[in-house]
């Protein structure tokens, strides 16, 4: 795997349920299981980050202009990548594959893409990156392909 000496090694020990749901989510996700549990984790490593993030910006803008612009500035942040993400599940009904959606808007925001500048050749860029990483059969990438296009249609019309 390209960049492989950026990552450690850990033993973690896991209840025989979650070891075999693992195993069996992995497979059918196309992803090896420490995949798996790496992108859960970064999950809740971007959404710690955020917090710290967002704590500092409310931090400055408190000192600098009172409680009232803090509050003010956590209100218009209604383009956020992660909200829309949800919206869009929650409004579509989406069961199978959430966890590409997910990783596509991770993708955008560490690119530092606003979401009102998303459009559909992310797309193609975004999938031709996450195949170097994962092995995902022509079907779930077309799957995804759809997917993400639905979602690059929601985002447009939320945020235009």
């Amino acid at each position: 795997m390209k960049g492989s000496s950026n990552f450690s090694i850990i033993r973690i020990r896991l209840p025989r349920y979650l070891v075999e749901w693992l195993y069996e989510f992995s497979n059918q996700i196309a992803m090896q299981p420490d995949q798996v549990i790496a992108t859960i984790l970064t999950y809740y490593y971007e959404a710690w980050k955020a917090g710290l993030e967002k704590g500092r910006r409310i931090s400055i803008s408190e000192s600098a202009s009172g409680v009232e612009s803090a509050a003010l500035a956590t209100e218009t942040v209604k383009t956020d990548i992660e909200e829309l993400v949800e919206d869009f599940i929650r409004a579509e009904s989406i069961k199978k594959n959430t966890f590409i959606i997910r990783e596509f808007a991770s993708w955008v925001k560490k690119k530092g893409v606003p979401a009102s500048k998303i459009h559909e050749s992310l797309i193609q860029v975004f999938l031709e990156e996450y195949q170097r990483g994962h092995s995902i059969s022509k079907k779930s990438y077309y799957v995804y392909k759809g997917l993400l296009r639905k979602f690059v249609e929601y985002v447009w019309q939320h945020t235009t």
